[in-house]
């Protein structure tokens, strides 16, 4: 059928999905009038390849489907029935934007200013926050965006922490990420712009993340070929693509293990793409744990902060005001509503309520 951008489905005289040449982008769901490819939810021990599509979304809730609340199934009726949206000149446009908009409010963004203390006075109201490069900010009211357990145990002082390490170390964390971006100076007809391809032994990945953390070895991925839909992602007669793997948080991230680990993605990719690609690359970026440690102190090298179990749903989360600090406010995965870009915003919006009441 066209719908089917990896030419998989045959309709006659029975429909009939080639597993070797579906490319998981799910499309078959969202545009069948008959629902088709319904499946019956857990009626084997083994998912199916069209349960295992529509449940991989809760990998970016933080979660693995044996552990999500039901009311997540909402992510998947909006991947495939409301659609998916790629910001033109790719995601860092929003922030170009975000940037303009704060600009027509002459709103000034400090660059290069990392916060590493929040000053008090005596009454329990923040006054300042101080940076690593001695500078001080004064304000009448805090908010903070960052990594809500670095902030609460690494910026704060112990008097007026809401969650110490403790509380920290007995949540569930989402997983980190494995991004390999890679650049080369060829098109790969195989791939659409979203892929997924899913493990055959899918539970055993997701008890690599959550039960008995490691590298997985043979796990589920996702491929991005931003070229696909933005031609000017790249040159004309190459592609961009990243690979994504949802691996646990905290596991050893030196240069050996990440390099190899590349490899085995970068081989996995080529057997999918039914060509080389190692000879075509221009580009390689690796991105792990400790990148997101650095860039954005996060616990453990999380890409996604705590996960969306049921006790770590809506109010369960952490609060988007301090206990201890009248004026501090938080938003961000953290907070209420959680994981997600537009979660975030969301949370922003909130917390923007939230300091307006506080400050009349």
């Amino acid at each position: 059928i066209p719908q089917c951008p990896g030419n998989a489905i045959t309709i006659e005289p029975k429909v009939v999905i080639d597993p070797e040449k579906c490319i998981g982008c799910a499309k078959c769901i969202g545009v069948c009038p008959e629902r088709v490819f319904g499946v019956p939810w857990g009626s084997t021990d083994t998912p199916s390849f069209m349960e295992k599509i529509v449940e991989y979304a809760m990998v970016f809730l933080g979660n693995s489907p044996d552990n999500a609340p039901a009311l997540y199934s909402m992510m998947s009726h909006v991947d495939l029935n409301l659609g998916v949206f790629f910001p033109d000149k790719g995601i860092y446009e929003v922030v170009e934007s975000l940037v303009k908009l704060a600009d027509e409010f002459n709103v000034k963004i400090e660059y290069n200013a990392n916060v590493s203390s929040v000053n008090t006075d005596k009454k329990g109201n923040a006054t300042s926050v101080g940076t690593d490069d001695g500078r001080t900010f004064e304000a009448d009211a805090f908010l903070m965006c960052g990594d809500y357990a670095h902030t609460e145990t690494e910026v704060l002082d112990k008097k007026f922490v809401t969650y110490d390490e403790k509380y920290w170390k007995k949540k569930v964390f989402a997983p980190s990420m494995m991004i390999l971006f890679i650049g080369v100076n060829k098109k790969i007809e195989k791939f659409a712009h979203h892929n997924l391809f899913l493990a055959d032994d899918w539970n055993k990945h997701f008890s690599e993340i959550f039960d008995k953390p490691q590298w997985p070895e043979n796990p589920s991925w996702y491929l991005s070929v931003t070229s696909r839909t933005d031609k000017d992602c790249a040159p004309a007669g190459c592609d961009n693509f990243f690979v994504l793997v949802p691996v646990a948080p905290g596991l050893e991230d030196d240069d050996d293990t990440r390099e190899a680990y590349a490899e085995k993605i970068i081989t996995a990719v080529e057997q999918v793409a039914g060509e080389p690609i190692r000879p075509h690359i221009d580009y390689k970026r690796i991105y792990t744990h400790r990148d997101f440690t650095e860039d954005y102190h996060a616990w453990e090298g999380t890409a996604l902060s705590i996960a969306h179990t049921l006790n770590q749903t809506a109010v369960f989360r952490p609060s988007r005001k301090s206990k201890k600090i009248r004026n501090l406010f938080y938003a961000g995965h953290y907070t209420h509503p959680g994981v997600g870009v537009p979660m975030a915003f969301i949370s922003g919006e909130l917390s923007a309520q939230t300091i307006g009441d506080h400050l009349k």
